[in-house]
């Protein structure tokens, strides 16, 4: 079975694959290395997704799904298209789907794509993280694992064996998504390289599609107040305003025409006209990096994610990091490059090895701080900013070395419980920035009544590190409940042990106190779907997947 490693991006996605030592993102049917990440349909008996999705959006702005990304993890959302209704976890299989096509035929694979490492952005929640792995159960993809999007860069970029004994902090702002990832490289008496992930922080709601959304609704509010425009004029503003974000990355100013009204109308924007638009996103892209900052100060911080090529935000970011080196290496397509290598490293069955760039790269710069920048400190790449135009793509050649990745939890979780008589607050049992896999197990809780065969606990997250949180500062993504085999009395002490294992995926288990009495945990949430709703959805899939075109 074919293995890969997948970017499964909010706006755009891309694969990538190991052949003969090397990590490449591979060319999709339309010949770029980057696939929108749109699902369309055009008619009941057709469906698009990729970029010829993404191009249909102009004609069939009701009948394009984009930006699915955001609702996974989410409370149940039906997203109707034509009178059927899917969830955010069918709309990503189909991208997936789509993706793994791509691979087989460009590689002509003699068997199909069936495994693979996805990443995700590394502040993901569990049921986000959860609902990622559904789509891809509905894809009939086996997940190798999931790789959080930083670390997979980190692993694409450079040599790791020069980054021992430093402190490397990676910045992703992609499509969707903000994160960033502290790691602290060392290497054990055996040889062994450890990346012990200290810190996670981010926005999973900040990407390139809000300054996008921003600038349009600037361009709607300077140049058509008080005119109406109708859905195709709005497509066609919005496709334009984010052609003009990116050209802007490296020029002063720029004009683009729109049909409003009949006629063809000249916009005018200039790149301090587009920082101003974009200052509330920009602020809230600072507040995360002097969290990264105030954690602990690195020795070196790497770029990924095509957000990080705006000039204000780069230049945010060197300000933010002052004299510590700033760059990276193929910043669109690193995450999927990396997922690649640890596809391979998982499939292998080698959990404890990854690869590393051999010295033919050398003359490039081991673990270089921006080497493929223009003089404008851009890096080169096609107009959609995925460097995905053209051939000679740079793979990465790998060799085998020994490497243990430690990642810790995104979130702090907790159960809500009467702190007083009359309190409910949200009592943490595991925190954010703690080491995973852990277990923990909660304080004693006691049965309200003689013979009860079911117990619920509410469980919250929040990104606080205290030991009792207040309910409006934590969400409740859940219920655990206790189904107990016996006759308990009153008073009996219940506990819950929570776990977060190495996918940040929480599972629980429960027990009372004499460990005589049989009692098994199920934790229910809103946002994923039941053994019999993932049966359906894969049939769904299917049927939709079959009238692609």
């Amino acid at each position: 079975m074919a293995t890969v490693g997948i970017d499964l991006g909010t706006y755009f996605s891309s694969v990538g694959v190991m052949t003969g030592g090397k990590a490449e993102a591979i060319l999709n049917k339309d010949g770029t290395r980057a696939t929108h990440s749109v699902v369309s349909f055009p008619s009941e008996k057709e469906t698009l997704v990729g970029n010829i999705a993404y191009e249909c959006e102009f004609l069939y702005p009701n009948e394009t799904i984009k930006e699915v990304k955001r609702l996974m993890g989410k409370e149940k959302t039906a997203i109707t298209v034509r009178g059927s209704s899917y969830s955010p976890q069918e709309i990503s299989a189909m991208i997936l789907k789509s993706l793994c096509s791509d691979v087989e035929r460009e590689r002509e694979f003699d068997e199909p794509v069936e495994k693979a490492v996805i990443t995700i952005p590394a502040a993901f929640n569990s049921t986000q993280r959860a609902a990622t792995l559904e789509a891809a159960k509905i894809a009939g993809i086996d997940v190798l694992g999931l790789a959080e999007e930083p670390l997979a860069a980190l692993v694409a970029n450079g040599n790791l064996t020069d980054y021992v004994g430093k402190c490397i902090s990676i910045v992703d702002i992609g499509g969707g998504t903000s994160d960033g990832c502290t790691v602290e490289v060392k290497k054990d008496d055996h040889g062994k390289i450890i990346l012990n992930c200290i810190c996670i922080v981010g926005d999973s709601h900040l990407g390139g599609v809000d300054f996008d959304r921003a600038l349009f609704e600037h361009i709607l509010k300077k140049d058509f107040a008080g005119v109406s425009l109708n859905a195709e004029e709005k497509v066609e503003l919005e496709t334009k305003s984010e052609i003009a974000k990116r050209k802007l990355s490296e020029k002063m100013e720029v004009e683009f025409k729109v049909m409003v009204g009949g006629q063809r109308q000249k916009i005018h924007i200039t790149r301090k006209e587009f920082e101003k638009a974009v200052s509330e996103e920009l602020e809230r892209v600072q507040k995360f990096l002097d969290e990264m900052k105030a954690y602990k100060i690195p020795d070196r911080v790497i770029l990924c994610g095509g957000s990080t090529h705006v000039p204000k935000i780069e230049a945010m970011i060197k300000e933010t990091f002052a004299g510590i080196p700033v760059g990276g290496e193929n910043r669109e397509l690193a995450v999927a490059e990396g997922a690649a290598i640890l596809a391979q490293m998982y499939a292998n069955g080698a959990e404890q090895a990854v690869f590393e760039k051999t010295d033919m790269d050398a003359d490039k710069g081991a673990g270089n701080t921006g080497d493929d920048q223009t003089e404008d400190g851009q890096t080169d790449k096609g107009e959609n900013g995925s460097g995905e135009n053209g051939s000679d793509q740079d793979s990465t050649q790998m060799d085998l070395i020994p490497v243990k990745l430690n990642m810790v939890c995104s979130r702090s979780y907790g159960i809500g419980a009467f702190v007083h008589a009359d309190k409910i607050m949200v009592c943490n049992v595991i925190f954010r920035n703690e080491a995973v896999p852990t277990v923990r197990e909660t304080h004693s809780f006691v049965t309200s009544k003689d013979g009860m065969s079911e117990c619920d606990f509410p469980i919250y997250e929040s990104t606080g590190n205290e030991r009792y949180v207040e309910l409006s500062e934590a969400e409740k993504i859940g219920m655990c409940t206790l189904k107990i085999k016996g006759n308990l009395p009153k008073g009996t002490p219940l506990f819950v042990r929570v776990e977060a294992g190495i996918d940040g995926v929480l599972h629980f288990t429960g027990r009372e106190e004499s460990g005589n009495t049989e009692i098994t945990a199920e934790f229910k949430t809103k946002t994923l779907l039941t053994e019999e709703e993932l049966e359906t959805a894969k049939q769904v899939v299917d049927d939709v997947y079959a009238k692609v075109v």
